[in-house]
């Protein structure tokens, strides 16, 4: 999941830095891999409230 955080937010970054739209490949690369491990995660710790509530602010970044 880190992997993916990085992208996203070095995709992002960069894009708004220089508005330039081919920065947002890596944004794009790491988006959906990111939301796909959030959801299994979510799965994996979902009789753990705790758990549930630090992936919900994670994906709230």
């Amino acid at each position: 999941m880190t992997g993916e955080m990085v992208n996203i937010e070095t995709g992002l970054r960069d894009y708004l830095l220089t508005g330039d739209v081919g920065f947002l490949n890596p944004y794009s690369s790491g988006i959906d891999p990111f939301n796909k491990t959030m959801a299994e995660d979510q799965e994996l710790t979902n009789d753990n409230p705790a758990a549930v509530a630090k992936l919900k602010e994670i994906h709230e970044m």
